[in-house]
């Protein structure tokens, strides 16, 4: 009988092109996909599909992604058969059985990223595989303001590199704040969807605002005139992570409980 398994992943996103599958690059959904027919024995491709296609160089802490399989191995059994065959940089951390309708893409209420910023006037080996490097004093206060213009429904397209023909490009943010953890910054966003490298458009602007190169009139402005020329740099992926994927309405994964901070 098929079965329609979802998977919560935990990945190191920095040698790899990002998670969607191509022909002539090492991704994260190619690895998955053959570790996950290795585990169930399956003679044909396994299609694995993601709740996001991050980017080369992003990170995950919480994809979620779902594949069939006849395969009767109990989900306990495939986490430890999944994790044998993957590479040390990606992990399986939760399998479960899931309803045939359930798409790990379509059907999430909504999806946590966060970037990391070190500060630091000297290299942080240790950290800077996952944090943007800044030197200089940052006014966190008038990011955070910033950051609180994007909470709602608003048309982004001055954050987004990339927009096609007719595309609708308005997202309706419930979350957007920095805020001061130890040595970092964070800037942790939650939407339904995000445009394509939206959330380090908005890091690459607001951290223009925290050097004094934008006050939050001027940012405030640019947005409304949605322009991308007028926005700041496309901040640098090793520092954006996938946090979590909510979902909810037809189905709770059981990994899925009460937000925990990580």
């Amino acid at each position: 009988m098929m079965r329609r398994i979802a998977i919560k992943i935990e990945y190191d996103g920095t040698d790899f092109h990002g998670w969607q599958l191509q022909a002539d690059e090492r991704t994260v959904q190619g690895v998955v996909e053959a570790a996950a027919a290795r585990a169930t024995g399956s003679p044909a491709r396994v299609v694995v599909q993601g709740a996001s296609r991050t980017d080369a160089g992003v990170h995950a802490l919480g994809q979620v992604a779902q594949f069939d399989t006849e395969s009767a191995l109990p989900c306990e059994t495939l986490v430890r058969a999944l994790n044998h065959w993957l590479p040390p940089e990606v992990a399986v951390l939760a399998a479960a059985d899931a309803p045939v309708d359930f798409s790990a893409r379509f059907s999430p209420l909504s999806k946590l990223y966060r970037y990391r910023v070190v500060l630091s006037h000297v290299r942080r080996p240790l950290s800077e595989r996952y944090c943007l490097r800044v030197w200089e004093a940052l006014d966190l206060e008038a990011m955070e303001q910033c950051a609180r213009l994007l909470e709602g429904s608003l048309d982004f397209a001055g954050f987004a590199t990339k927009v096609g023909p007719n595309q609708n490009t308005v997202r309706t943010v419930t979350r957007s704040n920095w805020l001061a953890a130890g040595g970092e910054l964070h800037y942790e966003v939650e939407a339904g969807g995000f445009l394509y490298n939206m959330v380090r458009s908005i890091v690459g602007t607001t951290l223009r605002v925290g050097r004094g190169a934008l006050s939050v009139e001027e940012f405030a402005r640019a947005l409304a005139e949605r322009d991308r020329r007028t926005m700041g740099p496309t901040a640098p992926a090793r520092g954006l992570a996938l946090v979590e994927v909510r979902y909810g309405d037809r189905w709770l994964p059981p990994w899925q409980g009460p937000r925990a901070e990580v």
